[in-house]
């Protein structure tokens, strides 16, 4: 108990933290996705007081989660998912042998290489057919990869509404499957308070341009200078 409550405290602090300055930094530079933010908060929580976490924790508000979602995918805190082969397997074709040590990309940042379906697994193949059978690359959420658009992640429901899809790019900023951070759940919690809340109370406006590098400082996360 002692060693997950301090992964929690520890690991959840940089990683959130990060998370937040690369948000700072897609909002000084997208004022339109900004406006729409703040707009959507103040519909969902009209009234001249912020909200209480009650209310934020409660109330659906799409376009936050796409916002949310961008920021994870364009900031890249986390780049490297890194596994160990555990049985001797094949990628594309690649013999990979039992102990191989494998470094994936988290997050989506471009386009991806198109694979032909014959070098697929079995299981990759029959996802595919049982699907809607549709190149997910090929979706209009999947293009533009090197812009910040909140928008690529909503979509119509069958009933109408708009909602975020967080299931529109194979983007997994906390991994996934039993190696899958457990922490996830507290991360996008502390995500969504923090951004509504300083959202709703200021304004990030433009900075000079001899401010406005988007260098990163890569060691265990992906923070910018």
């Amino acid at each position: 108990m002692k060693d997950e409550l301090l992964l929690f405290i520890y690991a959840g602090h940089d990683t959130t933290s990060v998370t937040l300055q690369w948000f700072v930094k897609f909002m000084t530079n997208n004022q339109e996705a900004q406006m729409k933010l703040r707009k959507a908060l103040r519909t969902a929580f009209p009234g001249d007081s912020l909200p209480s976490i009650t209310d934020l924790l409660a109330k659906n508000v799409p376009y936050l989660d796409a916002v949310i979602e961008e920021s994870l995918r364009c900031g890249a805190t986390a780049t490297r998912i890194m596994r160990v082969a555990t049985v001797d397997t094949e990628i594309f074709g690649h013999k990979i042998p039992a102990g191989t040590r494998l470094s994936a990309p988290a997050t989506l940042m471009w386009h991806s290489m198109p694979v032909p379906e014959g070098r697929r697994s079995l299981s990759s193949r029959a996802a595919f057919e049982k699907g809607d059978r549709v190149d997910w690359t090929h979706t209009p959420g999947a293009q533009e990869l090197d812009k910040f658009i909140p928008e690529r992640w909503l979509k119509i429901d069958k009933d109408g509404k708009e909602i975020c899809d967080p299931t529109t790019l194979a983007h997994n900023a906390f991994g996934g499957g039993i190696r899958g951070c457990f922490g996830k759940r507290l991360a996008m919690l502390e995500l969504r308070i923090t951004i509504a809340l300083i959202v709703m109370s200021f304004k990030f406006l433009p900075i000079p341009p001899e401010f406005n590098s988007f260098q990163a400082t890569e060691q265990l996360l992906r923070s910018p200078r």
